[in-house]
């Protein structure tokens, strides 16, 4: 999978169905902190805070075949998704070091954020996957489960598991750990809680389990990403909280925990399975490494001191691409908003009255935005949801640049008593968000607001946490297989709505999404959440970006699955 992927990832594929963010990412789902992040992609990538590189023109066209949602139940011994370009007995051997895109600092699968570079990579490493998603093919694929059956209205899902399967520890993995992992999910404040709270599970037998929802949903998108990775019980239950720090023989991937230093990020080891039940594994050795400073960290990558690398956006993705080393990219939308307190942290906020929401937005320049943040390189910023390249793209629109229309707005409320006029916009003081500040602060104050722009370490915290802004701003990552859940924290009764925004509507239209299952239905769902968004003004996007893998030539074997996680059972280095 050499970087011919960053084409063919873009172009519209076949069918696929729901996704669970980030922004972001959580996403990341869906870039954030493990220890304060609740999604995946809900991210303002801290790591890697620049936004300016290359990007490839995407094939727009697209296909609307059902979504795969059932699988071949004949497992064999091979590994899963195995191929010629795969791991053999013949590749075996070579450590590899991974640079990723936050630093990891636990193994509990309940805890951690989901896309790639922020947990997801170790994850698919440690537990595997009970479903792999193949961005080439946009199908779902057999790994843990064989099979999984939905029943008329997609609400009930029937999975069969592998009877082969073991966790590091020798004990068969079965259908009573993926209960249990999904109970435990729902404790958590990451994406994985959110798809968990959606679903009820009903042990039949060791390898057979029923999943269910009020709705229809898409499990087997789940299945390949949070609620996928799936630790022994028993070793849970019996480390307790030293679990999240030690999860020797708690996994069914292809490698075992060997160590995790004291400072996140510094180093995480994890050693290669001799009697995998999925065949054998060639990488002996894998280390997670942070570099704070993502400079620094493509410097390091492109010298050859490390073997891989998380690419969380343009600025990161571009160096790697010129240096030949692009692995993977795909675009992601809707990476990076504003949003406002809507009552959330106070009932008395005024940004519960539309028309400052619709003046925030109205009031985005977005040429300039490019020019200054951007650079006028990549994805180029829109106000729409969905960005022209994705498979979901209708042609639908965000609200216009109209900073006459914002004035109005904004001497209306401040005439009616509303507000002053006055706000503090808070900010992670990183060099994106600061040059974006500059350009928000003097296009909000140009149509007559008077913006105070607050640089805060602790700003993450403070929007997830505790909570405590006026405005701010985070990211989220909008790709295949499954738009849902990094917009359905807009949900009005959702724990993690960021903002307190409430719309009848919007609620209606994600059900629509939630419930997708090809292209053509994801993107009516998503046409129909533009139509709202543009009255209702939840939010206020500002960046589009693309997000990858870079790798050294002589790594082979690697697949990329669901929200850009990398799997190495199959990776190899060329002798």
């Amino acid at each position: 999978m050499r970087s011919t992927t960053r084409t063919r990832a873009l172009v519209a594929v076949v069918a696929f169905g729901l996704i669970a963010a980030a922004c972001g990412s959580d996403s990341g789902d869906d870039a954030s902190d493990d220890t304060v992040a609740g999604t995946a992609a809900e991210t303002v990538d801290t790591a890697t805070e620049e936004t300016t590189a290359e990007s490839a023109p995407a094939d727009t066209t697209a296909e609307s075949a059902p979504a795969d949602t059932t699988a071949d139940s004949t497992a064999d011994s091979t590994a899963p998704g195995g191929d010629d370009e795969a791991c053999t007995e013949e590749r075996a051997g070579g450590d590899v070091v991974a640079l990723t895109g936050s630093p990891y600092a636990t193994l509990d699968p309940a805890q951690m954020l989901g896309t790639g570079g922020y947990g997801g990579d170790l994850a698919a490493a440690l537990y595997g996957s009970l479903i792999y998603y193949n961005p080439d093919t946009a199908e779902f694929e057999p790994y843990i489960a064989t099979s999984w059956e939905p029943n008329e209205d997609n609400s009930s899902w029937t999975v069969t598991i592998r009877d082969d399967v073991t966790f590091g520890n020798g004990e068969p993995f079965t259908t009573a750990d993926i209960a249990a992992g999904i109970e435990r999910q729902k404790l958590g404040r990451t994406r994985g809680a959110r798809m968990a709270n959606q679903v009820t599970a009903e042990v039949v037998d060791p390898t057979t389990i029923v999943l269910s929802s009020a709705q229809g949903f898409n499990l087997p998108f789940m299945l390949s990403a949070d609620l996928g990775w799936i630790p022994n019980n028993n070793v849970v239950t019996t480390l307790g909280e030293g679990f999240a720090r030690n999860a020797l023989g708690a996994g069914a991937g292809a490698f075992e925990f060997e160590s995790i230093s004291d400072t996140p990020g510094e180093s995480l080891v994890l050693v290669a399975k001799d009697d995998w039940w999925g065949g054998p594994v060639c990488i002996d050795r894998i280390e997670f490494k942070f570099v704070q400073d993502p400079t620094a960290g493509v410097e390091s990558f492109t010298r050859g001191e490390a073997d891989t690398m998380y690419l969380p956006n343009n600025a990161v993705l571009a160096p790697v691409d010129e240096a030949g080393l692009l692995e993977y990219s795909e675009l992601v939308g809707a990476y990076q908003w504003v949003f406002t307190d809507q009552g959330k942290v106070s009932a008395d906020s005024p940004f519960k009255d539309v028309r400052i929401r619709e003046a925030m937005q109205l009031a985005i320049d977005y040429d300039v935005l490019y020019e200054r943040v951007q650079g006028g390189i990549g994805p180029k910023p829109t106000s729409a949801v969905i960005p022209e390249g994705s498979p979901y793209y209708t042609g639908a629109e965000g609200p216009p640049y109209d900073p006459d229309r914002a004035s109005e707005l904004i001497a209306e409320t401040i005439a009616d008593g509303t507000w002053d006029g006055s706000f503090t916009f808070l900010i992670q003081p990183t060099p994106v968000q600061q040059e974006a500040a500059i350009v928000f602060e003097a296009l909000w104050e140009s149509v007559g607001m008077d913006v105070t722009v607050e640089p805060d370490p602790n700003a993450l915290t403070r929007i997830v946490v505790e909570p405590n802004f006026e405005v701010s701003s985070l990211g989220f990552a909008i790709t295949p297989p499954h738009p849902f859940t990094n917009l359905s924290n807009l949900y009005c009764d959702n724990p993690v709505n960021r903002t307190g925004y409430c719309d009848p509507a919007m609620d209606a239209a994600l059900d629509e999404l939630q419930a997708a299952l090809t292209i053509d239905e994801n993107a009516a769902a998503l046409a129909k959440i533009q139509e709202i968004w543009n009255t209702t003004f939840p939010y206020a996007i500002w960046d589009h970006t693309e997000w990858g893998i870079g790798a050294q030539e002589n790594v082979g074997g690697l697949r990329v699955g669901s929200d850009n996680v990398v799997y190495f059972d199959r990776a190899y280095l060329e002798q």
